[in-house]
């Protein structure tokens, strides 16, 4: 049997040469990287040591592979269907067609099982943890949580048994496409930081352990740029991997009709998200609303809308000038009230000491839990911080208040500009914060929806709401400030009429 593999990329090779218990190979679409796994499963495969019997004969080389992908339907499409081009079964044993799928290595002096097992089911992840295996290959890892991986790491080295030689070199290798900047393969590559709603504990388990190795292979495609360094197109990059296996049309066959997301984090190989659903504001220009150096403006007071909840979150913004700059935030998920209230007294303890700060909640969050009686505002009034909730809930005039700054442009400047440290904040303006497959519901299970919330309410204490109220004198009442309960109203005095909605809407803003 004759088998000819030679890899076409420097960091394909080093994958392939090192020795660390798990490593990970990260790159574009069509860079080579399941192949390169098959041949490296192949080669470990080649150079377990023989079984000896109790008398010191040799045997067969015992194998057992693990193969995972998060869902039947892309396992079988494209894992499976890339592992038998090259172990096709008339040459390296029979597959059984049935869930799961398994292999049977029957070549020289080879014997062993390719178990391919979909994770996409609790009961299928318990499965796992029944097996022994050699070494285990994940595909795509960046569609299954690290429990996964790790669970993956306590069933390696278990076969062949001690008695038969044990394993050669048990490992786990993995492959993926760039994944989101928030994912632990991002955190422990060291392409992202680790995201500050992390837990301490959370923290620790996103340090790469020392028997870790992490290959990133270089992006297909470059960006074209002009003089003023705006963006006009792509070129193949002539340092791209596997480019002798590859069509010359190839990646700028791909390249058409894409978003700059997608080229970016499918081609160009860098960590972020890619958005599909219909993004809720309209007109958000990267260039134009997005700053990388976008500082505190002194003596400017400091918004900071907070949405409650399991994912809570928390905008830091400022009004200069008419201009709205969202110049920081904190985003937690499955974190209570009373934790998230202290990691934002911190924050602004040890980043805003010298600043006035004005808070602004979900009106929502006034309501007692039915548990405790205690609500988000007395909890976090008990850490010391003097938050009020916003006069209104409408998603109408939340939404309207930002996207009319995105369209406003001031003294030649966008009316609304958001720092580049605000990741999350930023990805929702991408598309992160977008409506549901129906299209007539904003997606409120998105993290992105919490965050935007937050700098919502902070944007309708500065008074840009007023814009689309003051238009509309027969608003309905869901959108008018209760003057009972208004956090903007004054102490009603005998013989004062009652201020306007214009009025109310427009107090917080400050010139």
């Amino acid at each position: 049997m004759e088998f000819k593999y030679k890899p076409d990329g420097d960091e394909i090779i080093k994958f392939m040469k090192s020795e660390a218990f798990v490593r990970g190979l990260q790159g574009p679409i069509g860079s080579g990287k399941s192949v390169a796994c098959v041949v490296e499963c192949l080669k470990q495969a080649l150079q377990q040591q023989k079984s000896v019997d109790q008398k010191g004969k040799e045997g067969k080389r015992k194998f057992r592979l693990g193969v995972i992908r998060n869902t039947t339907p892309q396992l079988e499409t494209t894992t499976v269907k890339t592992w038998l081009e090259w172990l096709p079964e008339e040459n390296f044993g029979r597959m059984r067609w049935r869930a799961p799928f398994r292999q049977t290595l029957e070549f020289g002096d080879v014997e062993g099982e390719v178990w391919f097992l979909a994770l996409d089911r609790e009961e299928d992840v318990r499965k796992l943890l029944s097996f022994e295996f050699t070494m285990i290959w994940i595909n795509e890892a960046r569609e299954l949580p690290l429990s996964v991986i790790t669970a993956a790491i306590s069933r390696v080295g278990r076969y062949p048994r001690i008695m038969d030689g044990g394993p050669t070199n048990a490992c786990v290798i993995m492959d993926t496409n760039a994944p989101p900047d928030d994912h632990w393969w991002a955190i422990m590559s060291g392409q992202s930081p680790v995201p500050d709603w992390m837990s301490e504990e959370d923290r620790l388990t996103m340090e790469k352990p020392n028997n870790w190795e992490f290959f990133t292979q270089p992006p297909a495609v470059l960006d074209i740029l002009d003089n003023e360094k705006k963006l006009t197109g792509y070129e193949l990059n002539p340092n791209r991997e596997n480019a002798k296996w590859q069509l010359g049309s190839y990646y700028t066959n791909l390249i058409q009709g894409q978003t700059r997301e997608w080229i970016q984090n499918m081609l160009q190989n860098k960590v972020g998200r890619i958005f599909g659903g219909r993004p809720v504001y309209s007109g958000f220009v990267e260039g134009t609303h997005v700053s990388e150096v976008l500082e505190v403006a002194k003596g400017h007071e400091i918004h900071i809308g907070v949405d409650f909840g399991l994912t809570p979150a928390a905008a830091f913004l400022q009004d200069v000038r008419g201009q709205v700059r969202c110049i920081d935030e904190l985003v937690a998920k499955d974190m209570a009230a009373t934790e998230f209230a202290k990691n934002l007294s911190k924050k602004i303890a040890a980043e805003y000491p010298d600043y006035k700060i004005i808070m602004t909640g979900d009106p929502a969050g006034d309501q007692r839990a039915q548990t405790d009686e205690v609500t988000p505002f007395q909890i976090f009034k008990a850490a010391g911080l003097d938050i009020q909730p916003a006069y209104t809930n409408d998603p109408v005039i939340r939404v309207g208040g930002i996207q009319t700054q995105m369209n406003t442009m001031v003294d030649g400047r966008a009316g609304y500009i958001v720092s580049s440290r605000c990741k999350y904040l930023v990805d929702a303006k991408r598309g992160g914060y977008c409506y549901n497959k129906q299209g007539d519901m904003i997606d409120k299970h998105s993290i992105y929806s919490h965050v935007s919330d937050a700098e919502q309410y902070a944007v309708l204490r500065m008074g840009y709401g007023k814009k689309l109220v003051g238009r509309n004198t027969n608003a309905p009442t869901s959108i008018q400030a209760n003057t009972k309960r208004n956090l903007f109203a004054r102490n009603n005095i005998s013989g004062r009429k009652p201020r306007k909605a214009s009025e109310i809407l427009s107090w917080g803003r400050r010139s």
